[in-house]
């Protein structure tokens, strides 16, 4: 690409420079070939900083989701394993912060005995 702009730069020049147009000769080519070399090495003899390579700061979105699927596939097995009343006193409790009178209300037992069942839901 470079070597193209190069040539091109050249022939504008010879356009310029003389009415008629003739094909580039071995003036040309040169000029282009040195051009070609000089953009070359001021590409190699680069003497600014080097940067290092960013630090990743934050976890990456497909282990933020790993996290989310194996929380939400636990929850499952916990549901699972409990009572329905078990299940319906944990989830209003946890999930929906739910007082303990109207989870005792809602399930018909007695609010001591919806206390027990949600404590042996967290174990």
């Amino acid at each position: 690409m470079a070597l193209v702009v190069a040539a091109g730069a050249a022939l504008l020049r010879i356009t310029r420079a003389k009415t008629t147009l003739r094909l580039p000769g071995p003036d040309t080519t040169r000029q282009s070939l040195n051009r070609l070399r000089a953009m070359k090495r001021r590409m190699e003899a680069f003497v600014g900083p080097w940067l290092p390579d960013p630090l990743l700061t934050a976890p990456d979105d497909a282990e933020d989701v790993d996290l989310a699927e194996s929380v939400s596939m636990g929850l499952m097995i916990v549901l699972e394993t409990l009572s329905p009343t078990g299940r319906s006193v944990f989830v209003l409790r946890e999930a929906f912060d739910v007082s303990g009178d109207e989870i005792a209300a809602a399930v018909g037992k007695s609010p001591a005995a919806c206390t027990v069942r949600k404590l042996g839901c967290r174990r």
